[in-house]
């Protein structure tokens, strides 16, 4: 482990005003020169960066050790861990593990590697799995759990993911902690950092949560609703946070979702999402792909400036978010209409093909002097409202069987 020396020499001040100065993220400049055969780089650079943070940065070690046991605790009362000092936990990276179970072919049969772990000798241990956007491996927190009890007579197993939401088993004690808590829990702490390089390591740290949309969200501004292309340009980061919350909401309520796309000369920006019960079969995926189908989740832009000779002077100009049905062939509820739809302003096309609701506006969605926790909330409500209609109206139980 690197070890920083707070007297730093001529040739390491030189280095770390080159790094200071650098006009990318320090982080996502070392992604350009990461090869790993066998995990994605950017999964492998995060977690060394935050076991990075958590071994040299005493008091980031302290605050998320405290973290996770009162996390703990709340998930499982009756066990209380006492006697833990953060400041005796020897950090490690890449721990191999073996194990007896059985996984598919191809993969490192008997060989576990935990990204992090936070060791108390034999007494207590805490195994920290990192996720970047991957779910769990083949029993991976089964592997992990078991390998936790051979290891330590006490200790707590964490995933970290972008949305806490994996599908862990009933049989395993573990916690799950999303990196927008960790970016909450460390944003305050670069006033106590000890060193300058320090401040600055942990800086580039929250700096590349944020750049990848893992940061708190910070607000949405009266400016953001403005309709013109330049304004929606400087405001899209904003937006993708939201987006990024949006995800976490689909993926825990059994919808798989696509990366978010972005079609820059259309102002659009959307989630394509699957039932869970459609990307679980390969067949019906084939089959829902062969069909052309989907449901997005989506925001655009609609104004004179984009539409230019279409524009249709009727709709108002302004941010609309929508969620979209759309299939090659006629869907039967769609077709036959439904008052439920129609209800809830979902406008279906003669053909029975095409349903989408955007007739509310950004500002009449989310309330822009409201607290972000509160724009987050009112964002997402409006997607799982308009997706819940389309699942009582039988229409995604109807694209599944199609």
């Amino acid at each position: 482990m690197l070890q920083v020396e707070h007297e730093m020499g001529k040739s390491s001040v030189r280095l770390f005003l080159y790094f200071v100065h650098m006009k990318n993220n320090l982080i996502s400049s070392l992604l350009k020169y990461a090869s790993y055969r066998d995990k994605e780089p950017k999964e492998n650079i995060l977690s060394g960066a935050f076991a990075f943070i958590l071994a040299e940065i005493p008091v980031c070690r302290s605050h998320f050790v405290k973290f996770i046991l009162e996390k703990y605790k709340e998930e499982y009362p009756k066990e209380v861990f006492r006697g833990v000092k953060p400041s005796a936990l020897q950090v490690e990276t890449q721990c191999v593990h073996r194990n007896a179970c059985r996984t598919p072919a191809g993969t490192d049969a008997g060989r576990d590697i935990v990204d992090i772990e936070l060791d108390q000798g034999k007494e207590f241990g805490i195994f920290v799995e990192c996720k970047f956007y991957s779910g769990l491996g083949h029993r991976q927190d089964t592997r992990y759990y078991s390998a936790l009890k051979r290891k330590h007579k006490r200790g707590i197993l964490v995933f970290l993911s972008p949305g806490a939401a994996l599908e862990l088993s009933d049989s395993v004690k573990a916690i799950q902690v999303s990196w927008r808590e960790v970016y909450e829990l460390f944003s305050g702490l670069r006033s106590s950092s000890a060193t300058h390089i320090q401040k600055y390591l942990l800086s580039e740290f929250l700096g590349y949560l944020k750049e990848k949309n893992m940061a708190a969200f910070p607000g949405l501004k009266k400016t953001d609703a403005l309709s013109d292309w330049a304004n929606y340009h400087s405001s899209v980061a904003r937006y993708k946070n939201l987006f990024s919350v949006l995800k976490e909401y689909l993926a825990k309520h059994g919808y798989e979702v696509g990366t978010l796309e972005k079609n820059v000369n259309n102002a659009d920006m959307y989630y394509k999402i699957f039932p869970e019960q459609v990307k679980s079969s390969t067949r019906r995926f084939k089959k829902w792909k062969k069909s052309y189908k989907y449901i997005a989740c989506g925001l655009y832009l609609y104004s004179r400036e984009i539409k230019g000779a279409d524009y249709n002077e009727d709709f108002q100009e302004g941010l609309y978010p929508y969620v979209q049905v759309w299939s090659s062939k006629s869907v039967r509820v769609l077709r036959n209409g439904s008052r439920l739809l129609s209800r809830n302003k979902f406008e279906v096309d003669e053909d029975g093909r095409n349903a989408i609701n955007d007739t509310q506006s950004l500002t009449e969605v989310v309330h822009f002097s409201g607290s972000p926790k509160s724009q987050e909330k009112e964002f997402v409500r409006f997607y799982a409202k308009s997706i819940k209609v389309l699942e009582r109206a039988g229409v995604i139980r109807t694209l599944c069987r199609m």
